[in-house]
């Protein structure tokens, strides 16, 4: 369920038509990590070219048919994608990281490419929330990571020279989709 509401999120983003047969064909993806797979590889069932991979995608369909990098997301990741795809990445860091991650790719992107996170949103205000209690796990296992707001994710990628577009929050209410 999560790939596929990725995949019509996705498809829609990019303007094309998600129940089509292969929704995202001839997309070219690059998976800057930490989802093992897990969205990348539903997305090439459906069209996209996974041009680019961390090594967490081994082990999955999509290792055959990508190329494997490895690297360090502060210093450079390969450009010539239409999409790159973040799944729990921004969260595991303080502000400035944060911004150091989503800044190498906007320098890789072309001026037409896209950059689709796949995040934990909280919501504003004191009410309850399972993020909010994740929000406090990464407090104490990261240095400094945290589970940003809308707000605070507007903020983070207005510093690196992105705009969020849009967001699609998920019923779980742990994972929203992020599209810049």
């Amino acid at each position: 369920r999560l790939a596929q509401s990725l995949v019509r999120s996705a498809a829609g983003h990019f303007g094309r038509d998600p129940k089509a047969g292969k929704p995202l064909a001839g997309l070219r993806l690059l998976d800057i990590g930490c989802g093992g797979g897990l969205l990348s590889e539903p997305m090439a069932r459906l069209g996209a070219v996974v041009v680019g991979a961390d090594e967490g995608i081994s082990g999955t369909e999509v290792v055959d048919r990508c190329k494997v990098v490895s690297g360090d997301f502060f210093d450079s990741v390969p450009g010539g994608g239409d999409a790159y795809l973040l799944s729990n990445i921004i969260l595991n860091w303080d502000d400035d990281h944060a911004v150091e991650i989503l800044s190498t790719c906007r320098a890789a992107m072309a001026d037409t490419a896209r950059v689709l996170l796949a995040e934990s949103v909280l919501p504003e205000g004191a009410a309850p929330s399972m993020g909010k209690l994740a929000d406090r796990e990464m407090l104490v296992m990261t240095s400094g990571g945290r589970q940003p707001t809308d707000v605070e994710y507007r903020t983070l990628l207005g510093r690196s020279g992105l705009r969020l577009t849009r967001v699609v929050p998920r019923q779980d209410a742990l994972l929203h989709f992020l599209f810049l």
